[in-house]
């Protein structure tokens, strides 16, 4: 069965969780890679056994890994933070393209904030870039993740737009006007997929 893949895509903040969430309600099998990352973090997977191995047991206190002081770190340095994707990307790949390959479903959504071409991007059908202003994307982390201004600038400037995407929504308004263009999108989208296993 042919399978089609989107992958959404945006600054931290920019409301790819609800995107995701949104066209999960109608019909795609979402996968958020931040939760493959968490679960390849925890003690005894590949990805802590990883950091561990090239990073240190600095970064660990009680079995488990400091995420903030790591953070701080990794989102400092670009060259650690190279390090840490050419570590970390290929794992959840592998994981998500078992979800895909392993699913009856047709059509699936995958957030992620990095698609690089070796690794996420080989693996979608099409991406949808989710379009925020830099205030606006402060405002949102500051208030729901509690995250410094320092911190938020640093790892704004490791991000940054793909160079080919295939469809864009903005995210300034309200719920229902986000939820009225990913609906453009979804039909998009179905078209898409149905012609495809046509």
């Amino acid at each position: 069965m042919k399978k089609y893949i989107l992958g959404i895509a945006g600054f931290m903040g920019s409301g790819k969780s609800t995107a995701g969430k949104f066209l999960e309600k109608q019909g795609a099998r979402f996968i958020d890679a931040d939760k493959i990352v968490d679960e390849l973090y925890q003690k005894g997977e590949d990805g802590y056994r990883k950091i561990m191995s090239f990073f240190g047991e600095e970064y660990f206190k009680n079995g488990e890994l400091n995420r903030k002081k790591f953070a701080k770190v990794v989102f400092g340095d670009p060259k650690k933070l190279r390090i840490l994707h050419d570590l970390i990307h290929p794992l959840v790949t592998n994981r998500i393209r078992k979800i895909v390959d392993q699913s009856n479903d047709k059509i699936f959504a995958i957030e992620a904030t990095y698609f690089d071409k070796k690794h996420l991007k080989a693996l979608i059908t099409q991406l949808l870039w989710i379009d925020c202003p830099k205030d606006i994307l402060f405002e949102r982390v500051s208030t729901e993740r509690k995250m410094e201004r320092g911190l938020f600038e640093k790892i704004l400037r490791l991000q940054s737009q793909p160079e080919s995407i295939d469809f864009k929504v903005t995210n300034t308004g309200s719920k229902k006007d986000f939820e009225d263009e990913l609906l453009k999108v979804w039909d998009k989208i179905k078209e898409r997929a149905h012609s495809a296993s046509a």
